[in-house]
């Protein structure tokens, strides 16, 4: 998770993660494995593929 997330009160994460759930399901199904994703703190922001 971006460093933005360490801040947020706990209510505030889940209801990040499940706001991206769907996006995060749909990537990981095209995406071959292993792949690590960057979920950001805004909403409007696009989920990032991160090196390994």
């Amino acid at each position: 998770m971006a460093r933005g997330f360490q801040k947020m009160p706990i209510e505030d994460r889940a209801a990040a993660l499940i706001f991206r759930w769907r996006e995060m399901v749909r990537l990981t199904g095209i995406l071959a494995a292993p792949s690590m994703l960057e979920i950001l703190v805004q909403r409007g922001k696009k989920l990032v593929t991160l090196p390994f």
